[in-house]
């Protein structure tokens, strides 16, 4: 009887994602004696020392680790070559870090057999991961096996392999063939792994601090969109950059090439670390919790209580300078108080502009405004009703007020930046 329906369609999916794998098993030695006798503490470290280890070795070698079982690794390879490299360097990391640290005396096992079985996204099925586990559980600590699929398929001389006695694995009708690989007589295969990355992290963590560092990188934003810019552009000579940079860019073109010379330096630089320090990766969240501060800041001043009261919208600080608002797109800017004058340039909504000066000329209400490096423009503020059009309101000036309100804002970003960096914490692998 044929299958149909959803069992039919399981039977696609299945059927679809065999392939032909090597299963990868490692183990700690003695690792239920040191959870006994030294703590659940001692026993994580302990684990997240062997995961630390491992896994760029296993990321190295193009493995994929499939899970962790308590203290295990299961990975898989495409190549089995692959695989028993990895597995070398393993052993010979670990060798190292004995050699060099008398207190580190962590021993693993390790098993490997080849084979069909269903890869999916977040775990493998199979017969093949049964017999790589009853491999692995044959080895003792410092030892390499592979069953005879995965040894026939590598050069034997080139690994050191020789033949060990079968074993009859649990609920198997043949014996399977073992091979073990004297990995201390074989050519290095650790010395281009990078063992330690750029952020000592586990991987889920890795996300998390990424997008703290995205939300913080927008609370920058905002902090200077919102209160920023409007105090640098009291500076006359950066105000053209704080306010227009896309616009400032063609006459401070040495700043892209600047900009990417430190970018340069600071990536070298960070490429030249081991780890990053804890204080930058609790700053990190801290940035994240400052954004979210200072949005819930901003949500608050719009409750009509608060929006409206005079003491929290009573300025603390107020520009020197005024700012022209653009309030119409293809607004234009003259180099006279002429509207029949060519345009030396064209802006959109919300586009802002230094004011130097204002003047009236025919009845139309002039802004002087920063155009360029040392260059000046006249705007209108509104174009009167003409030829049955009515009047339109072009651009707005006004000067920047830093408000109590503002103040509110800032110290509840402070307050998130705070619990932030407190309440980060590193997780093991």
């Amino acid at each position: 009887m044929q299958a149909s329906g959803p069992v039919a369609a399981l039977i696609h999916y299945i059927q679809r994602r065999r392939r032909e794998v090597t299963v990868l098993f490692t183990d700690i030695e003695g690792s239920t004696q040191y959870w006994d006798r030294y703590g659940d503490i001692e026993g994580r470290l302990m684990v997240d020392r062997h995961n630390r280890l491992t896994f760029p070795v296993v990321r190295h070698y193009r493995g994929r680790i499939v899970k962790t079982i308590g203290d295990s690794i299961m990975a898989t390879f495409a190549s089995p070559e692959d695989a028993l490299r990895a597995a070398i360097a393993m052993q010979q990391v670990l060798a190292s870090r004995r050699a060099e640290d008398p207190d580190f005396d962590l021993h693993i096992r390790i098993g490997m057999h080849t084979g069909t079985a269903v890869v999916e996204r977040r775990d493998v099925f199979g017969d093949v991961v049964n017999v790589a586990a009853r491999v692995e559980g044959f080895a003792h600590g410092d030892q390499v096996f592979l069953s005879g699929s995965t040894a026939k398929q590598l050069p034997r001389r080139d690994y050191v392999m020789h033949k060990r006695d079968d074993f009859r694995a649990k609920g198997k009708r043949r014996a399977v063939p073992v091979w073990e690989c004297d990995w201390r007589n074989c050519p290095d295969q650790h010395s281009g792994v990078r063992l330690e990355s750029l952020l000592p992290l586990a991987a889920g963590q890795k996300t998390a601090v990424a997008g703290y560092a995205i939300v913080g990188l927008a609370g920058l934003y905002l902090l200077y969109h919102w209160y920023g810019r409007f105090l640098l552009s009291d500076w006359e000579w950066v105000a053209l950059l704080a306010l227009n940079p896309v616009r400032a860019l063609r006459y401070y073109w040495w700043i892209l090439p600047a900009a990417a010379g430190t970018f340069a330096v600071l990536t070298a630089g960070l490429a030249a670390l081991r780890t990053l320090p804890i204080w930058v990766l609790r700053l990190v969240q801290g940035g994240a919790g400052f954004t979210l501060g200072l949005l819930l800041g901003a949500a608050l001043g719009h409750i009509p209580p608060l929006a409206q009261s005079p003491w929290l919208q009573q300025p603390l600080y107020e520009s020197q300078h005024l700012f022209v608002e653009a309030r119409a797109d293809g607004v234009e800017v003259r180099a006279q108080r002429d509207l029949d004058a060519d345009p030396i340039l064209s802006v959109n909504r919300g586009e802002l502009m230094l004011l130097a000066d204002v003047a009236e000329d025919d009845g139309i209400t002039w802004n002087r405004v920063l155009v360029a490096p040392g260059g000046w423009g006249w705007v209108p503020r509104v174009l009167p009703a003409a030829r049955g059009h009515p009047e339109k309101r072009l651009t707005w000036a006004d000067k920047f007020y830093f408000r109590r309100i503002d103040a509110f804002n800032i110290l509840l970003g402070a307050v998130g930046l705070l619990v932030g960096v407190r309440r980060f914490g590193l997780q093991p692998f």
